[in-house]
């Protein structure tokens, strides 16, 4: 792209200094790539917050069941 190349160059090498708009767009992209990271951390932990509440709710909802339903008449005398 052109806007990222300087406008001129030095013929014994030197690094060619940023123009004004040229630092502001790279401060601009580093800043939007900091978001994206932010963002793109607080999306993971938010799926596996989900994950571990569903797997807390389903485990709760297995141990209530398993307390519930006992085995009865000959299948309680069976298990002892």
């Amino acid at each position: 792209m052109l806007t990222h190349l300087p406008d001129y160059t030095f013929m014994n090498g030197r690094v060619t200094p940023f123009g004004s708009n040229q630092k502001k767009r790279i401060m601009q992209q580093r800043e939007i790539a900091k978001q994206i990271v932010t963002l793109s951390k607080e999306m993971d932990f938010a799926v596996e917050r989900q994950e571990r509440i569903k797997a807390a709710a389903e485990e709760a909802k297995r141990k209530l069941l398993a307390e519930r339903l006992k085995p009865k008449g000959y299948l309680l005398l069976k298990q002892k």
